[in-house]
This record gives structure tokens, sequence and C-alpha cells, in this order.
């Protein structure tokens, strides 16, 4: 069940991603991913090898079932809250997001320790919202630049 659950739950969520009415552009997707899998995939790294705070299952399919998690539903997770993130300029409504985004992500890490993908989780809940909070807000700020050279350079 661990095998299918997580990648059902991606397939459902890259289909509905490919399907809805995106505010960007292709490449800019293509640069939200690319850097948000990078600095997902960068960090969680270190945890597992030089903390050892994570600790992957060692069956093969769950450990690319992981990777899965980690290369397509957190991206397309980060890239929708950076959707909603430029549709508002409120601080609080950009605040809440940030929350409710966290709790995702936390919870799709907790789902993968219920599934037995991932054995061994150490952090504590207050570290691990600090490094997931960390991560949207630092993807949506190196966002920002790119994308006002992008429009600049659209309108020439």
């Amino acid at each position: 069940m661990e095998y299918s659950f997580f990648i059902s739950i991606t397939l459902i969520v890259l289909i509905s991603f490919l399907v809805k009415k995106n505010k960007f552009s292709i490449n800019e997707i293509i640069f939200l991913w690319l850097v948000a899998s990078f600095l997902y995939t960068f960090v969680e790294d270190i945890a597992i090898v030089n903390y050892k705070v994570v600790r992957l299952n060692s069956n093969i399919a769950l450990y690319w079932n992981s990777r899965i998690i980690d290369v397509i539903l957190i991206p397309i997770v980060i890239i929708s809250y950076i959707e909603l993130m430029v549709g508002y300029k409120v601080l609080l409504v950009r605040i809440c997001l940030t929350i409710i985004f966290t709790g995702i992500l936390i919870a799709i890490q907790y789902l993968a320790i219920y599934f037995n993908i991932i054995e061994k989780f150490k952090l504590r809940i207050v570290t691990q919202s600090f490094f997931l909070i960390a991560l949207l807000i630092t993807t949506f700020l190196l966002f920002q630049p790119f994308r006002k050279v992008y429009i600049r350079e659209g309108k020439k």
C-alpha cells in the first residue's frame, strides 16, 4: 500500500497542476521547480548524510518513492505556494499562507513516516517547521528577481 499511496497522490497532484491554469509561464515554473527541488533535496541530504536525523527505507521501491516525493510532490506544493504569494500583497494573508503550506509539507513528511518510507526521523516539529518556513521564504525570495527580469525582458 505504501508503494501506491504516494505514487497515486503525486500523480493526482501532478495532473491537477498540469491541467489548471497557471499564473506563471513555463520558464518560471521550470525555474521554481529546479530551485525548490535543489533546496529541499540539498538540505534533506545534509540531514541524511551528515547529521543522520533522517534515514530512508532500504527497500529500493520505497527509496524511489521518497525521491518522487522530493522531486515532484514537494516542488508542486512550493510552486502552488508561490503562485498564491504573488497574488496576495497583504502581509497577514502571506503569513497565513506560509503557515498553511508549512503544515501541508509537514503532513507529507509525517505520512511518509507513517507509510515507512522514512524509517528514522529525529527532527523536532519546531526545527522541521523552521526549515520548511525558511525553504518556502527562500524560494519565494529567489524567485522575485528572476520574475522581474523575466517580465522586463518579455516586454521588449
